[in-house]
């Protein structure tokens, strides 16, 4: 069995990679550092679910790092997706105008600039790390490259197909459901 990861900062198309990801093959969770009582359950569960390619698309895998590299190595495929910081809090501001959990608006600043740095350790510490502008998930090229990157074969149809689409979740329902 093989393990991917996507990461970025939040509102970097992790839920549309989750969805993209999940083939006849491939299983790909969104934000599975939320769903998991606990972290160090991640590999069994990734490798429960019987897939040939298994993994996650999460913004909070940066703070997971020395979880990942303990149950998946070095190595593993990861894709950092790439996003302008303000874009980034602009998005979160429309999205979750009054805070999200127990974050409110006011810090975004400060969590985005962890992010970054976070990211920027995670692509030091992995030696599998692939980095990619978040205006290119729409390139078919760059997404040739991502599927050869984290090892599930590019599939041209459904690439157009998802590529048409804006996935998201919910604000009120993704916030009802974490508490």
């Amino acid at each position: 069995m093989n393990y991917f990861f996507i990461t970025g900062l939040p509102r970097t198309r992790s839920a549309w990679s989750s969805h993209y990801f999940n083939t006849e093959d491939s299983y790909c969770l969104h934000e599975f550092t939320g769903r998991l009582k606990d972290i160090s359950e991640a590999k069994g569960f990734l490798k429960s679910k019987g897939k040939l390619i298994s993994g996650s698309a999460d913004s909070a895998l940066v703070y997971y790092q020395d979880e990942i590299e303990k149950q998946f190595g070095i190595d593993v495929p990861i894709v950092i997706v790439k996003r302008d910081t303000l874009e980034v809090l602009d998005s979160l501001h429309k999205t979750f105008p009054c805070g999200i959990l127990d974050i409110k608006c006011k810090e975004y600043g400060d969590i985005l600039i962890d992010g970054e740095i976070l990211l920027n350790n995670m692509a030091e510490r992995f030696t599998n790390v692939m980095t990619i502008p978040f205006n290119m998930l729409s390139d078919e090229a760059t997404m040739r490259d991502v599927h050869r990157h984290i090892g599930i074969p590019f599939d041209k149809e459904r690439f157009e197909y998802f590529d048409l689409m804006n996935i998201s979740i919910i604000p009120n329902k993704w916030i009802n459901q974490k508490k």
